[in-house]
């Protein structure tokens, strides 16, 4: 068992725990906002721990983004695109619409997890980057 593997199973146990507790009237172990806190650390580790493959189409992601862009409610929002950024650019309107977004003052940013090779850099006002490596198991 990797120590990540240990980690969020300490973490489950402890969840389980405070349940078991709460709910069969033995007081808390934890407050709601540290119960909720630990299942989100929880839930971002299990995410964190599948390899990523690359090669998204980003086409539909842009569509949606764009279109609420064009709504009232979030015509003032900025932008944050979490990838390994091992995405193929997409057609030049798509880019060309980025740009419309950012003249009116929306911000896009990046959170690129892994090393690979970034071809968005320049369509972005800031890529922050998190190495990771996968440990293999043969």
């Amino acid at each position: 068992m990797t120590q990540q593997e240990m980690l969020m199973r300490e973490w489950v146990d402890k969840l389980n725990q405070a349940s078991e507790a709460y709910y069969n009237g033995k007081g808390e172990l934890m407050s709601d906002y540290e119960w909720d806190a630990l299942f989100d650390r929880l839930k971002l580790m299990e995410f964190f721990s599948h390899p990523f493959t690359g090669d998204t189409d980003a086409t539909q992601m842009l569509k949606d983004t764009f279109r609420m862009l064009d709504e009232n409610r979030y015509m003032n929002a900025d932008v944050l695109l979490i990838s390994d950024y091992r995405i193929p650019k997409c057609k030049p309107e798509l880019l060309k619409q980025m740009s419309v977004h950012r003249e009116k003052g929306t911000l896009f940013y990046g959170l690129q997890i892994g090393i690979a090779p970034n071809e968005w850099t320049e369509h972005f006002d800031h890529i922050y980057r998190i190495e990771y490596h996968v440990d293999r198991k043969y």
